[in-house]
């Protein structure tokens, strides 16, 4: 029986790992869809467009998710892809 509530334990940690990186990838989407809009603003109030970094610090932010997922999964995706 223990082993039953070890594995449950274990399935639930991995089930609420793959929210947090679901809720970054979202969060992230998000806001670069936010800063799409600087992009047409003509006039911007609050900074303008992000910058190099901001855009780089996004890009990190969901590699870091995609390596978290693939390794609670087990599959990383990329890898299934057919080469080019």
């Amino acid at each position: 029986m223990k082993t039953r509530t070890k594995q449950k334990v274990g399935i639930q940690h991995q089930l609420d790992q793959l929210a947090n990186y679901m809720a970054v990838v979202n969060d992230v989407a998000i806001e670069l869809e936010i800063a799409c809009g600087w992009y047409h603003d003509s006039s911007p109030q609050y900074g303008g467009p992000p910058s190099a970094d901001q855009l780089k610090n996004h890009a990190a932010r969901l590699r870091e998710s995609y390596g978290g997922m693939a390794t609670v999964t087990g599959v990383d995706p990329c890898e299934k892809l057919p080469s080019i």
